[in-house]
């Protein structure tokens, strides 16, 4: 346990028993905060004198609360083990959001000076007396900016205000971008600090965490699936990422294998695409890709010249043409009636949810992919998809499974994906994202409830 944590417990626990709280007494908590803060470097962004004020002010407040309930800390625990046996009484949780400071919340000011500047330098770690220097470019920045967005959603919702008539704690942390910044190769001496500093944060507030070990917290992260390896990028948070209920970015295990009780695959960010979405009958391509050539990719060479009016283009990663096609990318999708999304780097990109937002069928052409709340959005109404063995044995299949759909089919499949849309699009106005984040939270609440 940290010492900044071990000095808000001090207080709750000299509060809750009925500490004095005249000034010579608090100003004696407040000196104490002050000098274990600043021994231990962790001094927040506030003015240590402010910072200690707030938290001695949260945990006389905290405390006072906790002496008005009937049975005072054992009201507390009873509460806990109530909310336990409930946990989730309606289709969305009732639901409490820790106010992380900004330095446990994460560093985006150097994300977003990365977006500005395209590329730029961060401070990394030093490991053996060497800094080591880390470079985030804006696509880094772009993939991974579905936690700004989803906690931004998840903020404008109601929540409970006190956490002990929460029945799902969100922890608002930017835990992808904290590792994409701060990793060296699939490690992160940093994140297993921070870790620490985070749940220790969480502890000091209530007994909230370890009632189920984190299992009602939720948390954003890279992956969804853990494999099964000794060492994995997931093991970066071990126990954020290890022990919690995660809004999951990308998957990437084997059909079947999937965590489902711990995983919420969310999708990825994409802005609103201005103008109208243009009907099947009026786009001229019939399929479209561009991307960097792969491995599980090269079928496609085969493949596009069986299809009529097809758009097929290759690019060398970080070359002038892949910028040149990520800026025409969207204007070329607009205008074609399916879109091919084979895997890359991971099962699924970007590009499977720009497809969605500007109208293309996904033509899905990559196993591992797991649809975002695939339990809740019907999404063989409007997707196609094809193994990925099946189109490297057999180059027309494409063709085959592509005219084999009529307009009206194609046309249908439009219609209703526009209309599954709004649970892909993040901002609570337009968006449903954080409202589905939250029901499939519920579900599994339920299913891990103790019974």
């Amino acid at each position: 346990m940290s010492n900044l944590a071990r000095a808000f417990l001090l207080l709750l626990s000299a509060a809750s028993n009925g500490g004095d709280a005249d000034s010579l007494v608090r100003k004696e908590r407040q000196d104490h905060i002050i000098a274990t803060v600043t021994a231990a470097g962790r001094a927040e962004a506030d003015d240590p004198h402010t910072f200690a004020a707030r938290v001695d002010d949260s945990a006389l407040r905290t405390a006072e609360r906790h002496r008005e309930s009937k049975a005072g800390a054992d009201g507390v625990r009873s509460n806990v083990q109530a909310l336990g046996r409930l946990h989730c009484a309606k289709d969305t949780p009732r639901v409490y959001m820790y106010k992380l400071p900004a330095k446990l919340r994460g560093d985006l000011d150097i994300c977003r000076q990365a977006a500005t500047d395209n590329n730029v330098n961060f401070p990394g770690i030093i490991l053996h007396g060497v800094s080591l220097q880390k470079r985030l470019t804006f696509k880094d920045y772009k993939n991974y900016e579905f936690e700004l967005k989803l906690w931004s959603d998840l903020h404008g919702m109601e929540m409970a205000q006190r956490p002990e008539d929460a029945e799902l704690f969100l922890v608002p942390a930017f835990l992808a971008e904290m590792f994409m910044n701060k990793r060296v190769g699939r490690q992160c001496t940093f994140c297993e600090q921070r870790d620490d500093d985070i749940v220790d944060f969480l502890r000091a507030i209530g007994p909230y965490w370890d009632r189920f070990s984190g299992k009602d917290h939720l948390v954003t992260s890279l992956r969804c699936t853990k494999p099964p390896s000794s060492r994995h990028i997931d093991d970066a948070f071990p126990k954020l990422w290890g022990q919690t209920m995660r809004a999951c970015l990308e998957e990437i295990a084997t059909p079947g294998a999937y965590d489902w009780r711990s995983t919420i695959k969310v999708p990825y960010f994409t802005p609103p695409v201005s103008g109208l979405v243009l009907p099947p009958a009026r786009r001229n391509t019939s399929v479209y890709f561009t991307g960097s050539m792969m491995p599980s990719r090269r079928w496609m060479q085969d493949a596009f010249p069986l299809v009529t009016s097809s758009d097929l283009e290759w690019f060398e990663r970080r070359s002038s043409g892949e910028a040149n096609a990520n800026e025409h990318l969207l204007e070329r999708m607009s205008v074609s009636k399916f879109a091919v999304v084979p895997p890359g780097d991971t099962p699924e990109s970007m590009r499977f949810m720009q497809a969605i937002h500007v109208g293309a069928i996904p033509v899905v052409v990559s196993d591992q992919l797991r649809y975002p709340f695939e339990d809740v959005l019907p999404w063989s109404d409007f997707v196609i998809r094809i193994p990925e063995t099946s189109v490297h044995a057999d180059p027309n299949l494409l063709n085959r499974t592509v005219t084999a759909q009529s307009g009206e089919q194609i046309q249908l499949m439009q219609q209703k994906m526009i209309q599954a849309k709004a649970g892909l699009t993040y901002g609570i106005e337009a968006g449903r994202v954080a409202d589905l984040v939250l029901r499939s939270a519920c579900k599994r609440l339920m299913a891990t409830a103790p019974t």
